[in-house]
């Protein structure tokens, strides 16, 4: 990225090679003397967690945060990946900032007080509330006693407006500002996800939290840290948690402290709530202030979520309905759900097939009756065939009695001399009233004789009656 500045004053941004590894980035912004309000002093943006569109995110809350008063400042977390097409919460880049009113100077414009504004940026970090709340304590209390902002002529900003046409003298000042950072808190690697969802939930624009003029710092660093927690392991879409009074930036929602005094008239799309209010827990805060609800898995040691498309987001919603709610499930879980899918269509089509089967078969058993297993004469060399009338067939399947049995030889050759046998067939010929031979017949009750006797039939087939 070109450091040189597009506004025609030839003034080149100082830019510094940061460390492979590097927890954090220093970023220097405000009034540069003979030009403008500026980028003082930055890294180079080479490729790294630390991406462009991070530095894009963070420009904006710069270059927009305001203190309070003319002897005020105003503190920041902000999120530089609001906008990351892959951004995994919990796994996001955030930005501490420090703005200041700076005592005896003028700006460009002539305007006293210019703001001075010291930015730290880390991405990918365990951001707990506690890690926010030592980083942030420690980073202004450097901030303060580098800067000296009430020195009317001894501050750091100071000493830099006077070397600032002088490049390699202004370029040691600046080096030896930001290695007095070096020693501030760092968290370790993230080792977790989506913590909070507030998936569903319309977010008001602006969140607004009340507190008593004159309060210290390091209450409003608290509270700060304690939202900006929830926040970061969430999948609300939010910009900054900031104390001072400058405007909002679009695109997502802002927490904004400030005293009671200047509350004004509430504002459609504003959520107002009282510091001393707020819930101690941090599960009952992310409801209260953003309608937010713990995850079952995400938030978990080691858990990362992979979620990131619009078709798996609207997937996980229409699961948490049917559920009637609770947490959106992972998209391990979605996608194996997707893969069982079409097993699950194939067994159930393989099981419809097997019970129409079953049941055909099923019909062709009791549709037959079996009887008892006899031997088939001797085979001729010349065998004639040998016809079997319907009435026979209907007396040998209806009355297998005594003379069904005397019938019996003609069914056993017509059962020879019909389709082979399949090699290790055992079962009931289907539609016939004999076994094959070999098979085992069913037991079955011989009814009592109905005195029928056989007619011989006629031209159309029919036995007259």
């Amino acid at each position: 990225m070109d450091n040189r500045s597009d506004r025609g004053t030839g003034y080149v941004v100082p830019t510094y090679e940061a460390p492979k590894g590097a927890a954090f980035h220093h970023f220097l912004h405000g009034n540069v003397p003979g030009h403008e309000i500026d980028f003082i002093y930055r890294p180079t943006m080479a490729d790294g967690p630390l991406s462009r569109q991070h530095f894009g995110h963070l420009s904006r809350l710069l270059m927009f945060i305001e203190p309070r008063g003319v002897g005020g400042s105003a503190f920041a977390i902000g999120n530089l990946s609001r906008d990351d097409s892959h951004h995994e919460p919990g796994h996001g880049g955030l930005a501490f900032i420090v703005s200041l009113r700076i005592r005896g100077a003028r700006d460009h414009a002539g305007r006293l007080a210019p703001s001075f504004s010291h930015a730290i940026a880390m991405v990918d970090r365990d951001f707990d509330a506690n890690a926010i709340l030592d980083a942030s304590l420690a980073f202004e209390r450097r901030v303060f006693s580098g800067t000296r902002p009430n020195a009317e002529d001894g501050g750091f900003y100071h000493a830099y407006a006077r070397c600032v046409s002088e490049a390699e003298r202004a370029r040691g000042l600046l080096e030896g500002y930001t290695n007095d950072f070096t020693d501030l808190p760092i968290p370790g690697p993230s080792k977790t996800g989506l913590r909070y969802s507030a998936a569903g939930v319309t977010q008001p624009r602006r969140v607004v939290v009340l507190h008593a003029d004159g309060a210290s710092f390091e209450d409003l660093a608290r509270a700060a840290s304690r939202i900006a927690a929830i926040l970061y392991r969430s999948d609300v879409k939010w910009t900054a948690v900031s104390d001072g009074r400058e405007s909002d930036l679009p695109g997502g929602l802002t927490v904004r402290l400030m005293p009671a005094s200047e509350a004004g008239v509430p504002e459609e799309g504003i959520a107002v709530h009282r510091l001393e209010e707020l819930p101690e827990a941090e599960e009952e805060l992310a409801l209260r202030l953003f309608g937010a609800r713990p995850t079952q898995k995400y938030g978990m040691p080691g858990a990362r979520p992979e979620w990131r498309r619009g078709a798996e987001l609207s997937g996980a919603r229409v699961e948490e309905k049917a559920r009637g709610g609770g947490a959106a499930p992972d998209r391990e879980d979605a996608e194996a759900t997707v893969r069982r899918a079409p097993r699950r269509r194939g067994w159930v089509a393989f099981l419809g097939i097997a019970l129409v089967a079953a049941a055909g078969i099923g019909a062709a058993v009791l549709q037959g009756q079996p009887e008892p297993e006899v031997e088939a004469p001797p085979a001729l060399s010349t065998p004639a065939p040998v016809r079997v009338t319907e009435e026979e067939a209907t007396e040998a399947d209806e009355v297998p009695g005594p003379e069904a049995k005397k019938k019996a030889p003609g069914h056993a050759h017509t059962a020879k001399t019909s389709a082979p046998r399949p090699a290790g067939a055992t079962g009931v010929r289907p539609g016939a009233g004999t076994t094959w031979k070999g098979s085992k017949p069913a037991p079955t009750k011989t009814p009592a004789p109905t005195g029928k006797k056989p007619c011989k039939p006629g031209v159309l087939g029919d036995c007259p009656e």
